[in-house]
């Protein structure tokens, strides 16, 4: 059991519930709850009731407060842009609605927009990270942790946990769970580009998984770089490896072949006991980062 002032961290990955606790940067608690695949549909939840039963009971018999919890919401669909606007810009609000509007492939009407000014409003030119999330993806989280007694503290992209829980200044992160993929590439300790792959709902045999791994990083680094010739990321830039069964040799070895980059042990800012698995929980420490 947890004291009333640690901190939860919950992230859905595939036909798993996992949670997280921590004390400060010391992680005390780890669990990965099976559930019936039937409850997510294509990446979000489909069934908010059982969903919702399934999380209270869990926190209910492993005595899990209910009170200091961050959750992960996943990337499909959600859009993240860094983007200069030029200034100085008296209305900056309206500024980046409108820019906003050229970078979603949908109205804003149904989106979340956020937004962080990286430089001041009088720079001549203003960096702006944008993101977008799917509104009725967040509503649909926050109606079933509702539903499971639990009003989080936060929520964050699953993407952007895997980059806070990162601290490299270059780097390339990829989280691979047996129904989604997630690429994130940092450069100047900032998430350039964000990319979210849905595999297919229910469980696919890891060869494919696996290929689809190593195709996407090829993919994904490639058109970083052929699109930042100006900044391109180091040759040195470390690739980090999250989720199911990604240690295998093999995997590295064919990852660096076709990448061209390094593959690295993960280093995060938590102690944790020998047995943890640090690369099954990588979300949820990034998430952890999120509220401390």
């Amino acid at each position: 059991m947890l004291g009333s002032r640690r901190l939860v961290t919950l992230s859905l990955e595939g036909t798993w519930l996992r949670l997280v606790g921590v004390r400060g940067r010391e992680v005390e608690y780890w669990a990965d709850i099976p559930f019936d695949e039937r409850l997510l549909h294509e990446g979000f939840i489909g069934d908010r009731q059982a969903l919702g039963a399934l999380i209270g009971e869990t926190f209910r018999s492993r005595g899990l407060p209910r009170s200091r919890v961050v959750a992960a919401l996943p990337g499909l669909k959600a859009v993240a842009r860094l983007v200069t606007l030029p200034g100085p810009i008296s209305d900056l609000e309206a500024a980046i609605a409108a820019e906003a509007q050229k970078v979603l492939p949908e109205t804003l009407v149904d989106f979340n927009l956020y937004w962080q000014a990286l430089d001041g409003r009088s720079s001549p030119h203003l960096r702006v990270f944008l993101l977008a999330t799917p509104r009725e993806a967040v509503l649909s989280l926050v109606e079933t942790l509702r539903l499971a007694g639990i009003q989080p503290l936060a929520l964050d992209l699953k993407p952007l946990a895997l980059y806070r829980a990162i601290p490299v200044r270059d780097s390339i992160i990829a989280n691979l769970e047996s129904t989604s993929l997630d690429v994130v590439i940092v450069s100047n300790d900032l998430p350039v580009l964000l990319r979210t792959v849905f595999l297919g709902d229910g469980t696919a045999a890891p060869e494919f998984l696996r290929g689809r791994l190593t195709d996407e990083l090829a993919r994904t680094i490639r058109y970083y770089q052929d699109t930042n010739r100006a900044n391109p990321l180091p040759a040195a830039a470390p690739v980090f490896l999250s989720g199911d069964d990604v240690s295998e040799a093999g995997l590295i070895a064919t990852v660096e072949a076709l990448t061209g980059h390094p593959v690295e042990p993960l280093r995060v800012p938590f102690s944790y006991p020998r047995n943890f698995p640090v690369e099954r929980y990588l979300v949820n420490l990034g998430l952890a980062l999120k509220s401390l």
